[in-house]
């Protein structure tokens, strides 16, 4: 399985209240389904936020820009998709860290 990096900013000025709830719902599903490995806020100098970072598992990254897609923060108007960057990552180490 291939490993995903993935950064996009948020539109400026853009509200992640009225689709954050339908965002944060979608992510234990993704996450019990092995496709989401990694994911938070990024977050500008006075603690903001102004994007996202995730790391999925997909084959491709046809179906990693399927699951982007389908996300609330794209169909809510959120993330400035002209600004995504999405890689191949190759993970040497990952730290246990759960909050959901």
């Amino acid at each position: 399985m291939t490993e995903w990096y993935v950064t996009i900013k948020d539109i400026p000025n853009s509200d992640r209240t009225p689709v954050l709830k339908e965002h944060m719902d979608r992510l234990p599903i993704l996450i019990n389904a092995g496709v989401l490995s990694c994911g938070g806020a990024l977050l500008d100098d006075n603690g903001n936020m102004i994007g996202s970072h995730f790391e999925l598992k997909v084959e491709t990254k046809e179906e990693a820009m399927k699951l982007i897609n389908e996300d609330p923060f794209v169909k809510g108007g959120v993330w400035d998709m002209n600004s995504i960057q999405i890689r191949k990552f190759y993970c040497v180490h990952r730290e246990e860290y759960k909050t959901l």
